[in-house]
C-alpha cells in the first residue's frame, strides 16, 4: 500500500490524504522494519508534519530503521528548524550498530559540532 501513496496524494479523490497519512503512521508503527523504513521515507517525501512520529524509531530494535530515523531526523535542512535536539543525537553516539552512530555523529557535525564536542558526547 505504501507504494502507493504518492500516487493517491495527486489525485483528486475525496479524503486520499487521510487514508495515505493513516497508511502511514500505521507503517511508522507496525511490525515489518521495511515498512518503517519506506514509511519514514514517504513522511520525508510527503508529509513533514507526521516527522515526531519518527522520533521513536531512534530507538527501534533493527538498526535499519534507527539508521533512516537517524537520516530523517538529524541533518538540519536549509532554512529549517531541526527535527530533534542534539541531545538525541548524541545518543546516536552510543548505539550498538555502527552505522547508526556514524550517521548520528555525521549529523551533529552538519549542525556544527566539533570534534571535540562529539568525543565528549561518546563518553557520556
Amino acid at each position: 500500500l505504501l507504494e502507493l501513496v504518492p500516487t493517491l496524494n495527486q489525485t483528486k479523490i475525496p479524503d486520499a490524504q487521510t487514508t495515505t497519512k493513516r497508511w502511514m503512521q500505521s507503517s511508522l508503527k507496525g511490525q515489518s522494519s521495511d515498512e518503517k523504513v519506506k514509511a519514514i521515507a514517504l513522511v520525508l517525501q510527503n508529509d513533514l508534519e507526521q516527522i515526531p512520529q519518527i522520533l521513536p524509531l531512534l530507538t527501534d530494535s533493527a538498526p535499519t530503521v534507527r539508521r533512516a530515523a537517524v537520516l530523517a531526523l538529524g541533518p538540519i535542512r536549509e532554512g529549517k528548524q531541526p527535527f530533534i535536539e542534539d541531545e538525541d543525537l548524541l545518543r546516536c553516539l552510543h548505539d550498538s550498530d555502527a552505522e547508526v552512530r556514524q550517521l548520528g555523529e555525521l549529523a551533529l557535525k552538519s549542525r556544527g559540532r566539533n570534534s571535540r564536542e562529539i568525543s565528549l558526547g561518546r563518553r557520556y
